[in-house]
């Protein structure tokens, strides 16, 4: 028999839990597909960002959100079903600043996600859980802002060792100090510079990369054959 997990941290929980020995455990992350289409030249105007997903009482809305409006040159876009009403307010409020897309089909959303400056993930609180919309975002080539909640976090750790982007607490302070160097880098020209964007970075995470792990994991637990 074997398990597969998306993380370590996941595993390390199963294994205690359950008394199954670690090693049982497979690694197998949410995957991505590369975007195909050519990334648009990047304007030199306001730090775009682009978040795409759900909020919850566990992943909140309302740090990422203070801290847009906290930092000049800074516009989010928000792409997802069901989003709460604390964001609503603050697009009505601030629509120059704040941009509700709703809910949008999957080719849709990939476009959004190549157009951006940067690529927003919030993380869970209370789980080990990593949210695959983070993964997905690795096709667009783009830095991401990962806001992880009590402690660093599966995908904080993966973004930084990739140099994918830069992750802090989500919190207003943590996250206004990240927009603002961001933004920064973006106006001196930058930002892409400052990043691993490539493909083979992150070719570890791509969907046919992951097909391939699953299969030798099946192959190993597999009955062998009776001739």
């Amino acid at each position: 028999i074997a398990c597969s997990v998306t993380n370590p941290g996941t595993a390390q929980q199963l294994s205690s839990r359950h008394a199954v020995p670690l090693e049982r455990f497979d690694i197998l992350p949410q995957g991505f597909t590369a975007l195909e289409s050519a990334k648009p030249p990047r304007d030199s105007g306001p730090l775009h960002l682009f978040y795409c997903g759900r909020f919850y009482p566990f992943r909140p809305a309302t740090p990422l959100i203070e801290a847009v409006l906290d930092v000049d040159g800074v516009v989010l876009e928000v792409a997802g079903p069901e989003l709460p009403e604390c964001l609503h307010r603050a697009a009505a409020l601030h629509p120059e600043r704040i941009r509700i897309l709703g809910e949008l089909v999957h080719e849709d959303a990939l476009r959004c996600q190549a157009r951006a400056d940067v690529l927003v993930s919030v993380g869970n609180r209370g789980t080990e859980q990593t949210p695959g919309k983070a993964i997905e975002y690795f096709g667009a080539c783009r830095p991401i802002l990962h806001l992880w909640q009590e402690t660093p976090d599966a995908i904080s750790r993966l973004i930084e060792a990739r140099r994918r982007g830069v992750s802090c607490a989500a919190n207003r302070d943590a996250a206004a100090r990240a927009l603002e160097k961001l933004a920064n880098s973006k106006r001196e020209g930058r930002l892409d510079a400052d990043f691993d964007l490539g493909l083979e970075a992150v070719e570890d995470h791509a969907w046919a990369s992951i097909g391939q792990r699953l299969a030798a994991m099946l192959a190993r637990t597999a009955p062998a054959s009776k001739t």
